[in-house]
C-alpha cells in the first residue's frame, strides 16, 4: 500500500513529479488525491467505517477516498475507488478544491491536494471488507454533532473537509451538471 505511487504537485495542483505514498507521507510531499461525497436523495451522506487493515485511520468513519495513478485523472479514480471500496458507480461533480493537512498515527505528515466529488446514489453499497467494515447514511447536522461529540471516531479528513463545506455555499457550483438540480447539498 505505502510503496503505490502517487503524484507530487505545487499548491496550484499542477504535476512536479511521482514519489511513493511512504516517501509522500514521510516527508510531507504535497500529493494529488480525491475525496467523494456521495449523497442519498433525503440528503444524506454515504459514510463507510475504514477496515482495521487500512495503513491510516483504520477503524474511523470516513468518506470514499484515495489517489489517481500515475495515468488517471481525479475523476476516473473516483469512480474506480468507489466500485472498488463500496460496489457502486454513480454520477459525480467536482464540488472544489482544497489542500488538506494532518499527522497521522503513524508519524507520517499526510499533505494532499484533493479534488472533492458529489454525486447521488439511492441504492445499497457492496462494500469491500478489506477497504470497508460498515456503512451508513447521516445527515450532515448529525454528522457535525457526532463529530463534535467524538472526533477520535473520524478521520481528520472528513471532518476537515466538513468544515470547508460550511463554505462551500459562497463557491460558484453550478448544479445544473446533477441529473436532479433541485438537491441540496448542504
Amino acid at each position: 500500500m505505502l510503496s503505490e505511487q502517487v503524484i507530487a504537485v505545487n499548491k496550484n495542483n499542477l504535476p512536479l513529479g511521482k514519489l511513493s505514498k511512504k516517501d509522500a507521507l514521510l516527508n510531507g510531499v504535497l500529493h494529488r488525491a480525491f475525496s467523494v461525497f456521495v449523497f442519498n436523495k433525503d440528503q444524506e451522506l454515504l459514510l463507510q467505517k475504514r477496515a482495521l487493515n487500512k495503513q491510516t485511520y483504520p477503524g474511523m468513519w470516513s468518506i470514499c477516498s484515495s489517489y489517481p495513478t500515475i495515468d488517471e485523472n481525479c475523476i476516473d479514480a473516483a469512480h474506480r475507488r468507489l466500485k472498488e471500496e463500496m460496489g457502486f458507480d454513480c454520477q459525480l461533480i467536482k464540488a472544489f478544491d482544497y489542500v488538506h493537512e494532518s499527522e497521522t498515527e503513524h508519524n507520517f505528515f499526510d499533505k494532499k491536494y484533493i479534488e472533492v466529488f458529489f454525486g447521488i446514489y439511492a441504492g445499497k453499497p457492496k462494500i469491500n471488507k478489506n477497504e470497508a467494515s460498515e456503512w451508513e447514511y447521516v445527515s450532515l447536522e448529525l454528522l457535525k454533532k457526532m463529530i463534535k461529540e467524538s472526533p477520535g471516531n473520524y478521520s481528520p479528513l472528513l471532518y476537515l473537509t466538513i468544515i470547508d463545506m460550511e463554505n462551500f455555499s459562497k463557491k460558484n457550483f453550478d448544479k445544473s451538471a446533477i441529473q436532479d438540480s433541485n438537491f441540496n447539498f448542504i
